[in-house]
């Protein structure tokens, strides 16, 4: 293990051995026990304290302490949120020279730790070998491939896991729920056992619910769900305001809206984002206005979401003949990736029979196709 305090991923390795070994020294009756408690303490903190307790970690197997399962998965996870990543695939080697990779606690963390890095092989080949298997690693590796959309897989691993016996849980129904956006079907058997089981009362579970729902575009039953739901938080509202407005029900985003100020619950900047883009595909640009203003007033500071909204709500109502003003707002969308938007007005431009006159700058035209190409890009990765 020696060679592990000489990685050298991180320009603070050398001060954070020192904190370790300051913390030893100042405690040299350190027991195993102890050890083990203050790096579990040390990992749930911030990055830098997660770097405390990985050297911590090091510095105790050094001085030849016994370190359990536990503080050992600690330690792996610590290596993934600081991007050690070379001292978490010498972690791993560690576990299996002391037999501790077969273990549901270390094996789990491994297989987060893995997926996180987009090692899938080796979070499944960890997986595999584990000789016992509870919810925490069926959900680990469910969750690494739903991070990569590996539909088919998540739901064949889904399925053995139900074979298996063992039952999911909330973090397993938002894993699955968070890659049925293109299947309605698949979605709506895992809501239809998170009923069953349930976790329809947990807000979080109930949340991914409506966005799966309006990701399907099934408006009607997210909404189902969202007033089905016995407590609601910010994101309840946001999600189901968002699926409206994304789908031109500006009238019932509109409302919705309303009725968060009446539960005296506080819009955030995602709910205004969501009512102004509401606002922008219905060409309410008085009432965008407003909502922008309020937005202000309320402290909260806009971003570049929401100014995109108010510049294609008044340029398109001020100007709307004009092909120019088409052409600025589709390059803009462009200019920050929002490919869907570009491609939007510029099919609105189509639709209207305007065409831009055929003089133009200098090198106008290589950036015209540059964002043609890289529309058409977006629509095909799509």
């Amino acid at each position: 293990m020696k060679d592990l305090l000489e990685v050298g991923e991180h320009n603070s390795l050398k001060h954070v051995k020192k904190n370790a070994s300051t913390i030893l020294h100042n405690n040299i009756k350190v027991t195993s026990q102890k050890g083990n408690d203050k790096v579990a303490n040390c990992s749930k903190k911030n990055n830098a304290m997660k770097e405390d307790a990985l050297l911590l970690f090091l510095e105790l197997n050094q001085r030849g302490m016994i370190l359990d399962a536990f503080t050992l998965s600690s330690a792996i996870s610590c290596c993934v949120s600081t991007g050690a990543v070379g001292t978490g695939v010498q972690l791993h080697a560690h576990t299996i020279k002391h037999g501790c990779d077969m273990s549901i606690r270390c094996g789990s963390s491994l297989i987060s730790s893995y997926s996180k890095l987009g090692q899938l092989r080796s979070a499944y080949h960890v997986f595999h070998l584990m000789p016992v298997k509870n919810v925490v690693s069926w959900t680990a590796i469910i969750a690494g491939y739903a991070q990569y959309w590996k539909v088919e897989i998540c739901s064949e691993l889904f399925s053995l896991m139900r074979q298996a016996m063992i039952e999911p849980n909330d973090i397993t129904f938002v894993s699955v729920l968070s890659i049925c956006s293109a299947y309605l079907g698949f979605g709506r058997s895992i809501h239809s056992l998170e009923f069953q089981t349930g976790f329809d009362c947990y807000v979080h579970v109930s949340n991914t619910s409506i966005s799966m729902y309006a990701k399907c575009g099934s408006m009607k039953e997210a909404y189902y769900v969202f007033e089905h739901m016995p407590w609601r938080d910010l994101i309840s509202w946001n999600s189901i305001i968002s699926g409206f407005s994304q789908y031109g029900l500006t009238e019932k985003a509109v409302d919705l809206l309303n009725q968060m100020d009446s539960q005296n619950l506080t819009p955030d900047a995602i709910s205004y984002l969501c009512f102004l883009s509401s606002c922008r595909h219905a060409g309410l640009v008085e009432q965008g206005r407003l909502c922008f203003d309020l937005m202000i007033k309320c402290g909260l500071n806009p971003e570049l979401d929401h100014y995109s909204c108010i510049v294609a709500e008044n340029r398109l109502v001020l100007e709307p003949g004009c092909a120019s003003t088409y052409v600025q707002l589709a390059n803009l969308y462009a200019s920050v990736g929002y490919w869907n938007h570009a491609a939007e007005v510029r099919k609105l431009m189509k639709e209207k029979g305007l065409r831009t006159s055929p003089g133009y700058t200098a090198g106008s035209k290589l950036v015209t196709r540059s964002i043609s190409l890289e529309q058409k890009m977006y629509q095909i990765i799509n």
